[in-house]
């Protein structure tokens, strides 16, 4: 997309993580257009803790209150750290990206990793300001294995990414 290198898309997801882990709901929507779409959820559909970290949400209004909710629910300090940040060829006049995310609370006066994630997402322009128009979040929920053998399941599951370890 014309216009947004990867200096403004950081700043942006920057901006949003910072506001969502601050739980300064108010100023949510002006990260968003207003048809965003919001999706995650683990990358095995079935962690233990996929009720807390899935959830879909289509519009502005539908995302902030139900990332809201949820976020109500949830521990401070949390810090969403947004890393790896590039952009993609895109065709549709959205600037595409992905990035990692390092999510750490603290505990005993340290800050501890608890959860990082893939995403990746879409920015536009609306009404003159840079915005999220779409964003996945697919948390790394399974423990890790040689890599062969997850791609050979892979293999198995129609090549629909890497398959949880055995």
């Amino acid at each position: 997309m014309p216009g947004v290198g990867p200096a403004e898309a950081q700043s942006l997801l920057g901006a949003w993580w910072y506001d969502y882990d601050a739980a300064d709901m108010a100023a949510w929507p002006r990260h968003f257009t207003v048809d965003a779409e919001y999706v995650s959820r683990s990358d095995s559909r079935a962690s233990r803790f996929e009720a807390v970290v899935s959830g879909s949400y289509r519009g502005r209004e539908e995302l902030v209150a139900g990332l809201g909710a949820s976020r109500m629910k949830g521990i401070a300090p949390l810090r969403h750290l947004c890393t790896n940040l590039h952009l993609l060829p895109n065709s549709d006049g959205d600037a595409a990206f992905r990035c990692y995310l390092l999510v750490t609370r603290v505990e005993a006066e340290q800050a501890v990793p608890i959860a990082t994630a893939c995403c990746t997402g879409r920015l536009r322009i609306e009404n003159g300001a840079l915005r999220i128009a779409a964003i996945e979040l697919v948390f790394d929920l399974t423990d890790s294995a040689p890599l062969k053998l997850r791609h050979d399941q892979s293999a198995l599951t129609g090549g629909q990414g890497l398959a949880p370890a055995a």
